[in-house]
């Protein structure tokens, strides 16, 4: 009777690790080979690929964001990322444009992303242009004062950050909104961009399945061995 015992209580261990996966994310099109597929948008937006100047991170495409044209007024990017009335009209914003994308994370999962700030707008703080990610409140990734490359190699704009990359880990678990945009500040005279790419999210390390089954099993058959030592 006690052999069947611990034949069935290794077997339950080790369906417990088997199936005790974590749940997947699901944020999609992260390199937005599929155009904008997944993602909404408001303002300027357009797929770019190598023949902007700029060759993208991951794939053919990258997703170019700018204040030119039909861009979004302060109060409309506050709405279409639901944020706070006065949030960027409180920043000087005046226009500009964004998407977002909303998926489900798990605590410790890691979200990353390339981004790449562009601007014809020399450095001021009277009309700071900027790039900015929405996640858990509102990050500057780089605006008109930042470390900027003197000549960009990009078709449409005079220079730029080059590629960085933006990373955030997920303290808990739910269903979040990510949000990337770029304003422009003061006036809507000049021109700026955020070009993103590769945004994936990273699930969180789980330690290997025959580490976690050896361990399960060697504290449940301590916990046989010792009732049989109650029993004799």
């Amino acid at each position: 009777m006690m052999n069947f015992s611990r034949t069935a209580l290794l077997i339950a261990l080790s369906g417990t690790v088997l199936t005790g996966t974590a749940q997947a994310a699901t944020l999609s099109n992260g390199s937005f080979e599929q155009n904008f597929t997944g993602w909404n948008r408001t303002g300027n937006t357009s797929i770019q690929n190598a023949s902007s100047g700029i060759n993208p991170v991951d794939g053919t495409n990258q997703a170019l964001l700018t204040n030119a044209g039909a861009a979004t007024g302060a109060t409309g990017l506050e709405d279409f990322f639901e944020l706070t009335a006065g949030t960027l009209n409180g920043l000087g914003v005046f226009n500009g444009a964004g998407i977002s994308q909303s998926f489900t994370a798990n605590a410790g999962d890691t979200l990353s992303l390339s981004w790449n700030f562009l601007t014809n707008e020399p450095p001021t703080t009277v009309t700071n242009d900027f790039a900015f990610v929405v996640l858990n409140g509102v990050t500057t990734l780089a605006d008109t004062n930042s470390s900027l490359l003197g000549a960009s190699s990009s078709i449409f704009f005079d220079s730029d950050t080059g590629y960085q990359t933006f990373n955030f880990t997920f303290a808990t678990s739910g269903i979040f909104t990510l949000g990337l945009g770029v304003a422009n500040v003061g006036d809507a005279q000049i021109l700026s961009g955020l070009l993103v790419d590769q945004v994936t999210v990273t699930p969180a390390a789980v330690p290997e399945p025959a580490t976690v089954l050896g361990t399960l099993a060697l504290g449940g058959l301590a916990l046989l061995k010792k009732g049989t030592r109650k029993q004799s």
